[in-house]
């Protein structure tokens, strides 16, 4: 029996098969670099719910702001993106407010008859943290303004 030519087995082509070495090489690489690229941009480990952490992070800023203890303010709630405090400030109960823009808060209150203070935000993913970075006046009880979890 013989086979018929065009079904034997040919020599390939050496040019040819150094191109396909090369191609399979390319691939490797250009998969080794992705992989190396996504590696290198650590996914965050722990997720935190913004809602819990960020009124705990401006109810100590304002801790700090005030001079007073953490615990004579009281979160409200949010009024057209704005977090509400209330605080007994002077000689009457005052109510306080929070505003983010990007990475930076703007604290004011009527109280303060229209001056303002400014924090940055930090944000470690990594943690699970929010901290604002704001100077502590003397008097201030708390000295740093940073909650994690939730």
């Amino acid at each position: 029996m013989r086979l018929d030519p065009k079904y034997a087995p040919q020599k390939r082509d050496p040019a040819l098969r150094r191109r396909g070495a090369v191609a399979v090489k390319r691939h490797a690489l250009a998969l080794l670099l992705v992989l190396a690229l996504f590696s290198a941009f650590p996914a965050p480990s722990r997720a935190f719910n913004e809602q819990v952490v960020l009124p705990c992070v401006f109810r100590s800023a304002l801790a700090m702001l005030t001079c007073k203890p953490v615990e004579e303010f009281m979160f409200m709630g949010m009024r057209e993106g704005v977090y509400v405090y209330n605080a007994h400030y002077g000689s009457k109960f005052t109510e306080f407010y929070a505003q983010v823009f990007d990475d930076f808060v703007i604290f004011t209150s009527r109280a303060w008859q229209g001056r303002m203070s400014s924090a940055r935000l930090v944000y470690d993913y990594t943690n699970g943290c929010v901290s604002a970075s704001i100077e502590p006046p003397p008097c201030a009880v708390v000295r740093q303004a940073k909650c994690c979890g939730g």
